[in-house]
């Protein structure tokens, strides 16, 4: 009876013609083609006259490139000599929309808008990733191997901006030391010895000043860090580098049997470490000046908060049990003992267009607290924005911010008012503007390229019903623009004047459809 009903229960939901009644065991433990193949990876073409999308060949663990005309009609399959006619997901443009950059088989790919001319910046074995377009609007930056590189559109040339060692400074000192002074007081040959190698030293800083066309100088930031990320700012003059403690312990990981192997002997597979073994390391924000070869640490013992320890009372709690049932009270508080500041986590950076400020946001390691906060190089002090703190935590979702065009206002999705909304804060103003109110949902924004309009997902009508809405970007009414009783997910055209949609029904997977960007007209369905 269970597998009838299991049986019965899925042919509904595959919603897939031409099966019989009352599939058996053997296809439902089968590859999932019989479910359908669903269109993934979805966007635009950069005029917005097509769309394209993966599908995952029959039988097969890979997927072909489809395009399907927007207005609708019949998918071709794109050929990998065609895939560069088009910039993809991975997509960036310059701050006046004239020239994209995208990654194409981890090659760096950049074209002008205008002309339509595409061009290959990169061909190499190595796998390049994170475009960015510099302050001036031509040059793209990418990284390679963990390390920024810039290419410039004028010239070709691709150089690096900075080259970060983890290691001590060869030519730094250990502090004072008596019997080496000694030496060089009383060793004619050493005194030498030091003056040649300070000099060459000092030529060779001095002629990379004068000329730069020299590789850059390395910047040793110490073997006590690892790098965890870092971002280049578009002026490319100042790099976030984000590390922690090189000797920080994960934590053991799992091991895990694997009974079906071509060996025909059992196996191990490594997972993840047990949730609550330890906590994630703390991070430390490096500011680095790439021009002077100097990084300072930035401070953010400012933060409103930092110094809590919103854990105290389930620590006394956890002491108290502990000692009740015999342990040590001194090694439980030891084990037990709060941080002198509490550790902190970088989860976002995101520069303005013409490097000038960076937005970071900043969760605790502890989860309860998440902070939006601004830097400029220049000052090289954080500035708050915004605080959300909550003694429950703060959820992994509904996270993400940005700038507006106008880059001295930053945009945010915070759950303060107990729901997930939208708000724009200016940097130099005091208090923010909440854009969306109510009691649902708002999720994954996107502002037009106009700068005017904010599309997002909402559940405003049924907790299980999200469609796309928009709402002006300097306040307004919010309003719904699909009715496909349900949206999983929506990209903005290149224009900011049509949606790429994609939504599923409960006997059905995914598929595609494209709608004016306004409220009212019908959905195409396209796949």
């Amino acid at each position: 009876m269970l597998t009838r009903r299991l049986a019965i229960v899925l042919a509904i939901c595959a919603g897939a013609e031409g099966l019989a009644a009352e599939p058996d065991l053997e296809l439902i433990m089968s590859d999932p083609d019989w479910i359908g193949r669903a269109p993934t990876g979805a966007y635009w073409s950069d005029s917005g006259e097509r769309v394209y999308y993966e599908q995952e060949r029959t039988g097969e663990d890979f997927s072909d490139l489809y395009a399907v005309p927007a207005g609708g009609g019949e998918p071709e399959r794109v050929s990998a000599a065609d895939e560069s006619q088009s910039s993809n997901a991975t997509r960036v443009y310059n701050a006046d929309r004239s020239r994209v950059a995208w990654i194409l088989r981890n090659d760096v790919w950049v074209k002008d808008l205008d002309t339509g001319t595409a061009r290959q910046v990169t061909r190499t074995a190595a796998e390049e990733s994170a475009p960015m377009f510099m302050a001036d609007g031509g040059s793209v930056a990418f990284l390679r191997d963990d390390e920024y590189f810039v290419h410039d559109a004028a010239t070709g040339l691709i150089s690096q901006p900075a080259e970060i060692e983890f290691e001590e400074d060869p030519d730094k000192e250990e502090g004072f030391d008596a019997l080496r002074e000694h030496q060089r007081r009383r060793m004619d040959t050493l005194r030498e010895d030091r003056r040649l190698e300070e000099a060459e030293e000092a030529y060779a800083e001095e002629r990379q000043r004068e000329d730069p066309a020299g590789p850059p100088l390395p910047i040793y930031v110490g073997p006590e860090y690892e790098a965890v990320r870092q971002s280049l700012s578009p002026s490319a003059r100042h790099l976030l580098l984000v590390v922690r403690n090189a000797d920080a312990k994960e934590g053991r990981k799992e091991d895990m049997p694997q009974y079906v192997t071509e060996s025909g002997y059992t196996e191990t597979e490594e997972t993840r470490i047990r949730v609550g073994r330890n906590n994630p390391a703390a991070h430390t924000i490096l500011l680095l000046d790439v021009e002077a070869g100097t990084f300072a640490t930035v401070d953010h013992s400012s933060l409103p908060g930092i110094d809590d320890d919103p854990l105290a009372k389930l620590r006394d709690s956890a002491l108290e049990w502990h000692v009740e049932r015999g342990a040590d009270p001194e090694e439980v508080e030891a084990a037990l003992a709060a941080p002198e500041q509490r550790p902190l986590n970088v989860e976002g950076i995101e520069w303005n267009s013409d490097g000038s400020v960076a937005a970071l946001q900043l969760h605790s390691v502890d989860n309860k607290d998440r902070w939006l906060v601004t830097l400029a190089p220049e000052e090289g002090e954080l500035r708050l924005q915004h605080r959300l703190t909550d003694d429950a935590w703060i959820n992994w979702d509904y996270n993400a911010f940005g700038w507006l065009p106008d880059d001295r206002t930053l945009w945010y999705l915070s759950e303060e008012s107990g729901w997930s909304h939208l708000y724009t804060k200016g940097i130099d103003e005091r208090r923010p503007q909440q854009l969306t109110r109510g009691e649902f949902v708002v999720s994954d924004p996107e502002i037009d390229p106009q700068g005017e309009w904010f599309y997002v997902v909402a559940n405003r009508t049924h907790p299980g019903n999200y469609e796309v809405h928009r709402v002006p970007a300097a306040g307004g009414e919010l309003e719904q623009v699909t009715s496909l009783g349900g949206v999983v997910s929506f990209d903005l055209s290149p224009a900011g004047d049509e949606l790429l949609l994609s939504r599923s029904y409960i006997d059905r997977h995914e598929d595609l459809y494209v709608q004016r960007a306004l409220p009212g007209p019908e959905a195409l369905q396209i796949t």
